[in-house]
């Protein structure tokens, strides 16, 4: 009866340490070049959140216990300076490992690169070597979710994946997760299996505006995204052509026209007012009734009676007439400015201040003129 109860449990022993799962150790990742707050944060943080992944225990490896340790301290130890694979497996067999990762951190630009070592503690030899870019400004949680994912590229599992549909309004556009490419679109689908976590997609295509969102995937989960692309303007990513623009050259050249004719018939009526002499002047007065008390030389044109008896009559009087024409001119001129230079003002507004280039497809502007024989004028009409 004992020989059987050892038996059993030596098959018990045997097949339990035939199913378990290899150990691995995690150590702390070394800052090199200019050591700060903001690196050695980020290097306790992809640290942790490799740990905390290798934890959970559903990938192909079991934290080892006691595993804790900084890369730093360890090599001071064994005297690895080199990192050479052989003295490296030592650090991993004292810890009782079979897998040992450890790695460098440093400065890249704004934000940080880590060389990720995975050696074989057994066969003293590298698996693989992964780099990590941690970008500018990351917060501790983005750090920890891209550790997560390092971890599962390092140790990958069937288990630990995603599946991540892509639909767009696009037939065809190229694929990116965390600015990456990683697959192109065809008839407006793409299909990405990733690691659990955090990611940025974008999709580009010709002639549509980038677009970018970001998606939380969890373990063995299946999502689907759908992308509305926009499509560009001519000048490609502006939105297209604000057409307030157009108006607003057109309308102000005008305006700027119209107003300066009519300054200078402006001042050339009161020019030819001038040239008026006294006896035409008397005679223009005495054609409109008693003569005022005292008698005074008409100071514009305004004060000139430009009646079409006063013309007819007024024949020797070449300057009279000039002073009525051009009074006329200013007159017109002034009327259709006004509104023009009205409509100029508004298109400006919308066209570099308002910036509403979205909304001009709403909005309209007309302008009308009206000339007749007493004067001119412009109906102005906006809709948006």
């Amino acid at each position: 009866m004992i020989r059987v109860l050892l038996s059993l449990a030596l098959v018990v022993i045997g097949t339990t340490s035939a199913f378990a799962k290899p150990k691995i150790a995690i150590l702390g990742l070394e800052v090199t070049g200019a050591v700060d707050q903001g690196a050695t944060s980020v290097a306790h943080d992809l640290t942790e959140g490799m740990r905390a992944r290798a934890k959970a225990g559903n990938g192909p490896y079991t934290l080892a216990p006691n595993s804790d340790r900084e890369l730093i301290d360890e090599k001071v130890i064994k005297q690895c300076e080199a990192e050479e694979p052989g003295c490296m497996s030592e650090i991993g067999k004292d810890i009782d490992a079979d897998v040992l990762v450890y790695g460098k951190l440093e400065k890249d630009g704004g934000g940080f690169q880590a060389t990720i070592v995975m050696v074989d503690v057994k066969k003293k030899t590298t698996i693989k070597t992964t780099y990590v870019t941690v970008p500018p400004n990351a917060s501790s949680d983005t750090v920890r979710s891209i550790a997560k994912k390092t971890y599962l590229e390092i140790a990958p599992t069937a288990s630990g994946t995603s599946k991540l549909v892509i639909k767009a309004n696009v037939d065809s556009g190229s694929v990116f997760v965390d600015d990456e490419l990683r697959e192109t679109l065809s008839d407006g689908h793409a299909t990405l299996t990733l690691p659990e976590g955090r990611y940025r997609i974008a999709i580009e295509a010709d002639g549509y505006k980038r677009k970018e969102i970001t998606v939380k995937l969890d373990e063995d989960d299946s999502a689907t995204e759908s992308f509305e692309l926009s499509k560009q303007g001519k000048g490609g990513g502006g939105g297209g052509i604000n057409p307030w623009k157009p108006i607003f050259g057109v309308t102000a050249i005008a305006a700027l026209g119209l107003g300066g004719y009519s300054i200078y018939a402006l001042l050339k009526a009161k020019s030819s007012i001038d040239a008026i002499s006294d006896t035409e002047q008397d005679f223009i007065i005495d054609q409109r009734g008693p003569r005022p008390t005292p008698p005074l030389k008409p100071p514009n044109v305004s004060n000139t009676d430009c009646t079409a008896s006063n013309r007819a009559a007024s024949e020797s009087g070449a300057a009279f007439k000039d002073a009525c024409d051009y009074d006329d001119a200013n007159r017109l001129f002034a009327k259709i400015a006004i509104p023009v230079g009205a409509v100029a003002l508004v298109a400006g507004y919308f066209a570099f201040i308002h910036g509403g280039s979205e909304k001009s497809s709403r909005s309209a502007i007309a302008i009308t003129p009206s000339v007749s024989p007493e004067g001119g004028g412009a109906t102005l009409r906006i809709d948006w």
